[in-house]
């Protein structure tokens, strides 16, 4: 093998793991950015800009009391959405710790529902004590036009 390759099949691999490294960051960025738009629109509602901002059916399990539903329940129209349940969202201790967090992971999920849920940290499991489960909100996103949306939310006690 000549020198020429070697040098070749020794920068490969480091170009690959910068471009993935890039990739994380700027998924990283935009699901902050994203998030950010969604926190505004909830504690200063306007629909026209929750509509740039979401999906046309929004999944929101914490905003009904029988949790022992179908999924298919759970998703309703972003206008009832926004109309019944934002208001009440920022209300919410989950919401006003999880907006706080410095703690955020993201899950890549793509499939039909959400490509992305953004967690973010309250709590961690066995902070709290030892068999506690932890808390998180959940926000998910799901990619329209190459732009992240707001897709539903997920208080998790």
């Amino acid at each position: 093998v000549s020198h020429n390759m070697k040098k070749i099949l020794l920068i490969i691999p480091i170009l690959l793991i910068l471009f993935s490294c890039q990739k994380k960051y700027s998924e990283k960025e935009e699901v902050e950015s994203t998030l950010k738009s969604i926190f505004e629109n909830f504690d200063n509602p306007n629909f026209e800009s929750f509509k740039k901002i979401s999906t046309e059916r929004v999944y929101c399990k914490s905003c009904f009391e029988n949790k022992n539903l179908t999924e298919e329940h759970y998703k309703i129209d972003r206008e009832h959405f926004f109309k019944k349940f934002i208001q009440i969202i920022p209300e919410l201790y989950i919401y006003k710790e999880g907006k706080k967090s410095t703690e955020l992971k993201i899950v890549n999920e793509n499939n039909n529902w959400s490509d992305i849920t953004a967690y973010l940290i309250i709590l961690k499991k066995g902070e709290l004590e030892k068999n506690h489960k932890g808390e998180r909100l959940g926000i998910y996103l799901k990619r329209e036009n190459r732009q992240l949306k707001f897709t539903g939310i997920e208080l998790i006690p």
